[in-house]
């Protein structure tokens, strides 16, 4: 970050950032936005919190939050992103009129299925009516896990919140130095010309692949053409009990197995499509025609030595190459299919990240945290599988658009994931 003048700081948009942000541009003349973010809790008070103000406690909390993740506030700037440090308290008031919602009379899933925007700042709903709580983000400035870790800190706050005793004491002309840095400075990737011959070969070749098996692949049927215009971003579930869930992992643990790497090896069973795991650009390959074990367990030791200096060092080169390929100016399209693969990004256990339970003052339970539901808007035609566990259970969700896909077809594809799992593991779910 550079302060390019008293207060305001500025950084250019790289690597991740960047792909994240010019995909969200992609579709604005539709006043939709690709991969936005969403996650969605069920909340439930603690008893002797019946008179808690909910309300005010969250928005409060939302304005502490703000100064541990100021990235909250950061704005995109053309190439860049701007952050400006609050000169009063007003100027913190005015970012919570922007992003916290009390929502009376709209759904969180009319507000999901609209898939409006980009919006320069993320939002944070709040709807009295069903005690749910709704973030909304685009996916430039955060991902999956970390919004888990950030509405954990939210609840965590909100439980402790006490009208008589609000901390107002920010030290806000430092709020700065709390800024996150990027996933390619965090992991001390080097810069493209810092990259020898043999990483930008490695790079190259890495693109390539991830670009003809899961990028650009082929996969499900879908409906209207090439200039058929998006609609609403939809959703389809299915969650297993705690008994099955626990007997899914037992399973899986039982042949040496992961429970993603099953998710996977049955998900490539349930259509002829192309379906990849979703890490900075991860692709594994797997022969179709190879048995349900032998799928599974090639992805199992995939996911467990996926990880090289390597890949971590040429992170920013790979994500150049990638949104290169990703935006690069081909002939017009008519009667060609376009990509309408599914693509697999496992949050694991959410509990890790989103505990759940969050005590007040006197040590109480305060907040219960009932529901979960994570997902991202998509205006293309492919599809977005999210297999997570929360409080035991284990939730396939799948993400797609409206325009292209019945919801009943999303439902099968969840439907026959779970019936390989159940042929093959000698199951009953």
């Amino acid at each position: 970050w550079t302060e390019v003048s008293p207060g305001l700081w500025r950084k250019e948009l790289e690597g991740a950032e960047k792909v994240y942000r010019d995909m969200s541009l992609a579709f604005q003349a539709s006043g939709r936005e690709q991969w936005r973010l969403y996650c969605q809790c069920e909340v439930r008070l603690g008893e002797g919190f019946e008179a808690f103000d909910l309300a005010t406690a969250l928005e409060t909390s939302w304005k502490r939050l703000r100064f541990e993740f100021p990235a909250l506030s950061v704005v995109p700037d053309g190439s860049g992103k701007v952050y400006t440090t609050p000169r009063s308290v007003q100027d913190v008031e005015d970012w919570a009129s922007k992003t916290f919602i009390v929502e009376h009379d709209q759904s969180p899933e009319s507000i999901i299925r609209a898939a409006a925007g980009p919006y320069d700042l993320p939002r944070l709903y709040y709807f009295p009516k069903s005690c749910h709580v709704l973030f909304l983000s685009s996916h430039w400035r955060i991902d999956g896990l970390g919004t888990c870790m950030l509405l954990d800190r939210l609840f965590e706050i909100v439980a402790m919140y006490q009208p008589s005793h609000i901390d107002s004491s920010f030290d806000w002309e430092n709020e700065w130095k709390n800024l996150s840095p990027s996933l390619e400075d965090a992991c001390g990737s080097l810069e493209p010309a810092q990259c020898s011959p043999d990483m930008d070969r490695y790079v190259r070749d890495a693109m390539e692949t991830h670009h003809r098996v899961a990028v650009q692949g082929i996969g499900l049927p879908y409906k209207g053409s090439a200039e058929t215009a998006p609609m609403d971003s939809c959703r389809q579930a299915l969650a297993l009990s705690q008994a099955s869930t626990g007997a899914l992992v037992a399973a899986c643990k039982a042949r040496g197995i992961s429970v993603t790497a099953a998710l996977h090896a049955a998900l490539s069973e349930t259509a002829t499509h192309a379906c990849a795991t979703y890490v900075t650009g991860l692709t594994p390959v797997v022969l179709r025609e190879s048995s349900f074990m032998d799928r599974a367990s090639e992805l199992t030791h995939y996911y467990k030595n996926w990880y090289s200096d390597m890949l971590v060092k040429t992170l920013r080169l790979r994500y150049l190459y990638h949104g290169q390929k990703l935006f690069a100016k081909g002939p017009a399209v008519t009667n060609t299919r376009l990509p309408s693969g599914i693509t697999l990004s496992s949050l694991g256990v959410i509990d890790k990240h989103l505990r759940g339970k969050y005590s007040g003052p006197n040590g109480d339970v305060a907040i219960h945290v009932d529901g979960f539901q994570f997902g991202v808007s998509l205006v293309t035609r492919q599809m977005l599988l999210y297999p997570w566990t929360f409080k035991g259970q284990l939730s396939l969700s799948i993400n797609y658009n409206q325009a292209y896909h019945e919801g009943e077809r999303a439902l099968e594809v969840l439907r026959k994931i779970v019936a390989v799992l159940e042929e093959n593991l000698g199951l009953q779910l």
